[in-house]
């Protein structure tokens, strides 16, 4: 596939979504060619916050968009910040299967930070996370 149909796919989805969110996460994606695959499609992000972001909010729409216009059936979309993937690292985002987007890994109970005002709601949040509907309904 050439550099210009990839980035074309990126041109058309600028047509579905927000000005503002083309121009901060999407207008600066690099179709990686050296690394992509006519089934995986690299493109590289300029730090891991844009590709994470990319990866989550649009990588559906943009497999969605590469079926439609190349006409498969099944396409990996990978938006990294890595200039190279190592065919182990193809093999791992092959298999997995994709994480819910509800839930942030970055939001957990190690990372909160308790204060005077939210000591009570952290300490039920905490007591209703280890028996789930026993002590609270939450």
């Amino acid at each position: 596939m050439a550099t210009s149909q990839a980035q074309e796919i990126l041109s058309n989805l600028e047509k579905e979504i927000l000005p503002t969110e083309y121009s901060r996460y999407i207008k600066n994606l690099k179709f990686n060619d050296k690394n992509s695959t006519p089934e995986f499609f690299i493109y590289n992000a300029t730090n891991e916050f844009i590709a994470k972001y990319a990866q989550t909010k649009y990588g559906t729409k943009i497999k969605e968009l590469i079926k439609k216009q190349f006409g498969l059936n099944d396409v990996i979309v990978k938006i990294t910040s890595k200039a190279k993937i190592s065919p182990k690292e193809k093999v791992k985002i092959i298999s997995e299967k994709p994480k819910s987007t509800i839930l942030s890994e970055n939001y957990n109970f190690e990372n909160f930070i308790i204060g005077d005002s939210n000591k009570f709601a952290f300490e039920c949040s905490v007591s209703v996370a280890k028996e789930p509907g026993i002590r609270f309904n939450p």
